[in-house]
C-alpha cells in the first residue's frame, strides 16, 4: 500500500488539478483525498510528492478511458486494469514538453510497483 501525499493531482477528468492525497492498494487507486483531514497512514509507505504533479501514466491510453458498465459486461475484467501513475516536476498540463525530459519524472508506478521510485522511497 502506497500513499502519495502533498501532490498536485491531475485526474484526467477535465476538472482543474487539486492538492491532495492518493492511496494505491492492490495495484489500484483505492482513495483520492482532497480534504484537509489526511487519510490513514496505517500500513502505508508514505511518499511526499513535495507539490509535484501526480497524473495517469498514459502508457496505455486505452486503459485510461472510463468504461461504462456495458463494456464490462462484454469484456470481463476491463475495469480492473492496473493503475499507472507518473509523479512529475512542474505542470505538464501547462507544458506537456516536461514529459520529454526524464529528469522531470520523479516516480513511475506501473501495476502498483515503482519502476522509478521517488528519492527516499523503497
Amino acid at each position: 500500500m502506497i500513499l502519495f501525499t502533498n501532490a498536485r493531482i491531475f485526474d484526467g477528468s477535465g476538472a482543474a488539478a487539486f492538492v491532495g492525497e492518493v492511496l494505491v492498494k492492490d495495484n489500484r487507486i483505492s482513495a483520492v483525498n482532497r480534504s484537509a483531514t489526511p487519510l490513514s497512514r496505517d500500513g502505508a509507505q508514505v511518499v511526499d510528492a513535495l507539490g509535484a504533479t501526480l497524473m495517469p501514466g498514459m502508457t496505455e491510453a486505452h486503459a485510461q478511458l472510463s468504461w461504462p458498465t456495458s463494456v464490462e459486461r462484454f469484456v470481463p475484467g476491463m475495469t480492473l486494469l492496473p493503475e499507472d501513475l507518473l509523479l512529475v516536476d512542474g505542470d505538464p498540463i501547462e507544458n506537456i514538453a516536461l514529459l520529454q525530459d526524464k529528469g522531470n519524472l520523479r516516480a513511475i508506478m506501473k501495476d502498483g510497483k515503482f519502476h522509478k521510485a521517488p528519492v527516499g522511497a523503497a
